[in-house]
């Protein structure tokens, strides 16, 4: 019997995200990156193996990124599980690059709208039921856009039908006012770390 799942309604929407996700990112996405160039381009079956046994013992929200290089296991995943699309909570990030201590990384994609298109094509789906910016790093040396043009792109995936909801991750008050000052629809998450090991304050409204 699958677990009772709790859930949280985004306000705009109205949509229910269920409260507990399985993650691809952190062990998963080392393990994967750390294979050799024979495996690239291929699935990593031990993560497939894992989502798959997630979905079958009741969790119905999978998360990944475009940092992760986790999207063709989950999408593969949920195709194959034979449950149907729509009880499937999927969220999906955007990574607009870093900069920290003189090191700085590089976006991914041109911006989240190139982002998500890339990867529904890597899963196969048709959408994404939540699209977040992973981090509030931008800047011309990393994203080579600003955190207001990215906004603008993230409406335009909500707009089309391709997220059904936007959101935020890690960002701080300040950042999230930028976003404020400019946006048609508003952020409908912003996905902090918070656990026993990072314990920081959560911003408040």
């Amino acid at each position: 019997m699958a677990p009772v799942t709790k859930f949280f309604t985004l306000h705009t929407t109205g949509d229910k995200i269920p409260a507990i996700a399985f993650g691809s990112g952190t062990k998963w996405q080392w393990k994967k990156k750390g294979r050799g160039e024979e495996a690239a381009g291929t699935l990593d079956q031990d993560l497939l193996n894992v989502i798959s046994t997630a979905l079958k013992s009741g969790f119905r929200h999978v998360d990944t990124a475009e940092v992760y290089t986790t999207r063709s296991e989950i999408g593969e995943a949920i195709r194959g599980s034979g449950i149907d699309r729509s009880e499937i909570w999927l969220t999906d990030k955007y990574n607009p690059g870093w900069s920290i201590n003189g090191k700085s990384h590089k976006a991914d994609s041109d911006g989240p709208y190139s982002s998500l298109i890339t990867g529904l094509k890597e899963m196969k789906l048709e959408y994404v039921d939540l699209f977040l910016l992973h981090s509030p790093f931008f800047s011309k040396e990393t994203s080579g856009i600003t955190v207001e043009e990215a906004w603008r792109q993230m409406e335009l995936l909500q707009e089309k039908g391709l997220a059904k909801n936007i959101g935020v991750s890690n960002f701080n008050i300040e950042m999230l006012e930028k976003i404020f000052k400019i946006c048609k629809i508003k952020p409908q998450v912003n996905q902090i770390e918070f656990h026993d090991y990072f314990g920081e304050e959560p911003p408040k409204p």
